[in-house]
């Protein structure tokens, strides 16, 4: 059976389709790139982008308890928070879900603003000094929540595993792409690859460094592809 075929032209129901099989317990990666490897034009994701991965993307989130991304790339991006259509809130309603996921914004040292974004998660890896515990008391007054972790980006998972944030999709940006890989906390990969070649690349899609080149192999799931020449590659690191 040919894994590669034409996606359909409606993109919501491309959309719904491309998900795959569903598991309550999942960390998915949705990512899109240039030919040339890169993440960004002008530094940010759309661009490359057309309405199939734009109703991927929100239909990632519909199945989503919550949306992970650093807080660089949510500036960036200039995140609101997420939503979900009536129908949708009702079916997450029905699974067991809040109507609408969470925003989970990752920060080192909790400074940090996004005032489209409305009430967030904020994760962090706990610190000590005076300047990080008043950010976090002034984050909690201010309506957010404050969850903290010690050691790795594995660490950071599980935290919102504990908290009941299964369902995570994680939206970036590269650094945290990277220490996801490295510490094989990827379930599914969902690869967009826009036809273009950019250059020079600027921020690519994984980081780069000096020590041991780790390798994450994965399965192809399924492929589509759309008029304009996206392709659409969806990854799984279980076999």
């Amino acid at each position: 059976m040919a894994i590669l075929k034409a996606a359909d032209p409606h993109p919501q129901t491309f959309a719904q389709s491309f998900l795959g099989p569903d598991n309550p317990k999942e960390l998915r990666l949705i990512a899109i790139s240039s030919l040339s490897g890169a993440a960004t034009i002008d530094g940010t994701s759309g661009a490359l982008g057309n309405a199939h991965d734009s109703a991927l993307l929100a239909a990632l989130r519909s199945w989503s308890d919550a949306v992970l991304v650093t807080a660089s790339t949510a500036a960036k991006e200039s995140y609101v928070a997420p939503t979900s259509l009536e129908e949708d809130a009702q079916q997450r309603i029905q699974r067991g879900q809040l109507p609408h996921p969470h925003l989970v914004v990752l920060s080192n040292s909790l400074q940090f603003d996004l005032p489209r974004a409305g009430k967030v998660i904020a994760l962090s890896p706990w610190q000590a000094h005076q300047q990080w515990q008043q950010r976090r008391e002034q984050l909690i007054a201010e309506g957010h929540e404050v969850l903290s972790y010690r050691g790795s980006i594995a660490n950071a998972i599980r935290t919102l595993h504990h908290v009941g944030i299964r369902r995570i999709c994680c939206e970036g940006g590269p650094w945290l792409y990277t220490q996801l890989s490295q510490a094989d906390c990827i379930d599914k990969l969902y690869f967009s690859l826009a036809p273009v070649v950019c250059t020079p690349v600027q921020h690519p899609l994984f980081l780069g460094g000096d020590g041991h080149t780790q390798q994450q192999h994965m399965r192809l799931e399924a492929g589509r592809n759309t008029e304009d020449g996206l392709l659409f590659l969806r990854y799984s690191t279980k076999s």
